[in-house]
């Protein structure tokens, strides 16, 4: 996800993302359930969000809960900024340095043989 200016950008667990969106769709999960009361700790942390409409916000601002899937740190995270028109995030870019690389040794290790 692309973190949007002055906003963090949040990597929240699985079942963060679920709880998360339980509560942006109104859903709103038992808080005295301790594990439901550490994934909303966690989340308000993680986003550093005042309340949990303040994390609602902020994950849409950051993609988090607009239903698409995207991928980071990885050559198709890489590939799906550029289809976006996006400018890659770090992350993407130190991943598609590395692919780069092995590409190149196994091409020339390929030509050695």
């Amino acid at each position: 996800m692309t973190p949007v200016a002055g906003l963090p950008s949040p990597t929240l667990t699985f079942p963060e993302t679920q709880t998360l969106h339980a509560i942006a769709t109104g859903t709103r999960p038992n808080p005295n359930d301790p594990t439901t009361r550490q994934h909303l700790d966690s989340i308000l942390t993680k986003l550093d969000a005042n309340s949990l409409a303040h994390a609602v916000y902020i994950a849409c601002q950051n993609g988090v809960l607009d239903g698409r899937r995207r991928r980071h740190g990885d050559h198709a995270g890489f590939a799906q900024h550029q289809r976006a028109g996006e400018e890659p995030c770090e992350a993407c870019w130190a991943a598609e340095r590395r692919y780069r690389g092995t590409r190149r040794r196994v091409r020339a290790h390929a030509a050695w043989q």
